[in-house]
Parts: structure tokens; sequence; C-alpha cells
């Protein structure tokens, strides 16, 4: 898959044959091993844009798997709902990266609230097929954790790379550190 100069968002068979599969793409998300792509394009409503994801698999019809705006939505309530910490609403949710599993597309979520220097990030899964947004698989607080700045999925595992400072002598570094889990 890729996208043309019209936003056009064309997938490539193995013969080199061109198909357009979706039009007004605003960004290819992940792709999978050719034939399932994530993408975002813009869902105008009322004259107002929203940024919308969708799927695409080879043979298959485009999948609705849902707005920006309800993945950090459900994101705010998770960390609204945490006990871990004590917030009492507001804060910025932005969606980092995607990957594509088998069941679920799994979105990288960073938040920060600065009026209590509270940050974190969490990866939350979106079902492929229905739009549905799970509860997290993983779930970070800057402060006690680090932060996971990267994803990726391969057989049944969610593939993660953590970031966290290391104080040293001379200054602050950071250390990295890469673990998975079974999703």
């Amino acid at each position: 898959y890729y996208m043309n100069s019209e936003k056009d968002l064309i997938q490539v068979n193995k013969n080199g044959v061109k198909r357009a599969v979706a039009r007004n793409v605003g960004h290819i998300c992940a792709v999978n091993n050719g034939a399932t792509v994530v993408y975002s394009k813009p869902l105008i409503i009322r004259d107002k844009k929203y940024k919308t994801f969708y799927r695409k698999t080879n043979g298959l019809k485009t999948v609705k798997l849902g707005r920006a705006k309800d993945i950090r939505k459900k994101a705010e309530s998770i960390v609204l709902n945490s006990k871990k910490f004590d917030i009492k609403g507001g804060g910025y949710y932005g969606i980092k990266k995607v990957t594509i599993g088998r069941k679920n597309a799994y979105f990288l979520v960073k938040f920060r609230y600065s009026q209590s220097k509270v940050a974190g990030t969490m990866i939350l899964p979106v079902n492929l097929n229905t739009g549905k947004i799970g509860d997290p698989v993983k779930f970070y607080d800057d402060d006690t954790d680090g932060v996971i700045v990267d994803i990726g999925y391969e057989n049944g595992y969610i593939y993660y790379e953590v970031a966290e400072i290391a104080e040293t002598d001379s200054d602050s570094e950071w250390d990295y550190s890469y673990t998975r889990i079974k999703v």
C-alpha cells in the first residue's frame, strides 16, 4: 500500500497491478503482511472534520475502526478511573503509533496532565471487525514505569520499547528496554 499525490490509497498486488482502494486518505498508520492496512482520513459531520481510522483487507470491504476522538475519550476514562492516579479531568491524549494484530489494531496512546505533572502511555486494542475499543493491554506511568515509545506485533505478541531516564553522575540519559506481552 502507498498514497499517491491525490491522497488515494493504492494497493499493489504481487504482479504489480495497482488499484485505488480509498480516497482522501490522511495517513497510512500501519500495514501487516501486505494485506491489511490501517489508515486515517477526515470524516466530515456538519462541517466539522474528525480524524477517523479505517481498516482495509485485501478482498474485504472497508471497516471503520473509530474516530481518534473516541479512542482518546476511552483512554481518558481509563486514566480518570484508575487508582494509580488522582486526577480530576482535562489533560492531553495523543495517538502516537498503531500496529496490526490478528484480531485487533493496537493504538499507543500517550497522556499528560500539566497541573499534576502526571504522564503515561497505554496500548489500547480496537477490534478490526467491529471497531470496539477494549481495555488496555499495557498501562505505564512515566515516573515509575518509563514511557512506551514504540510498538509492533508478531505471532500473538505485542512487542514494545520502553524508555526510562537513568540518572548518571554527569547528566540524565535514557535507558531503553524491549519486552513483549501475549495478546
